[in-house]
């Protein structure tokens, strides 16, 4: 008998999406130290070809708000088609109160504006994740 579940919540998917190569490969290296698998993606438009191309179900989408082709308010009404309960959690550089205000739409949704570090995004993601965990 092939036990899934227990995988699947031992390292969850999630999709790091963020046109600065470098802050995505920091981010994305200390995010799989902390146990999850991370697909990377430069911009929304490689980041749907890339949740396309990946066979299980992902988690969670961290996702700069502004990026060229297409930026992470289209993503996330993108992938949520596909997804009904997918987590996003929205990062920019934009300190917007009202970029904050139509990112943050429900339970499901969370923003965290630059700079920050690696722990305190690894926090919010596992803030995001365990919401889900417990069902709400």
């Amino acid at each position: 008998m092939h036990h899934e579940s227990e995988t699947a919540e031992s390292a969850e998917t999630l999709l790091l999406v963020e046109d600065d190569v470098i802050i995505r490969s920091m981010f994305a290296g200390y995010l799989q130290r902390e146990g999850y698998c991370v697909i990377s993606a430069r911009n929304g438009e490689d980041a749907i070809d890339a949740v396309a191309a990946y066979a299980a179900p992902i988690h969670l989408v961290v996702t700069d708000v502004i990026m060229p082709k297409m930026g992470g308010r289209a993503l996330f009404d993108t992938l949520r088609r596909w997804y009904p309960r997918l987590r996003v959690l929205f990062i920019s550089g934009y300190d917007s109160g009202a970029l904050a205000t139509a990112a943050v739409l429900d339970d499901r949704t969370d923003f965290l504006s630059k700079p920050f570090g690696p722990s305190l995004l690894a926090e919010r993601v596992r803030r995001l994740l365990g919401a889900e965990l417990e069902g709400v």
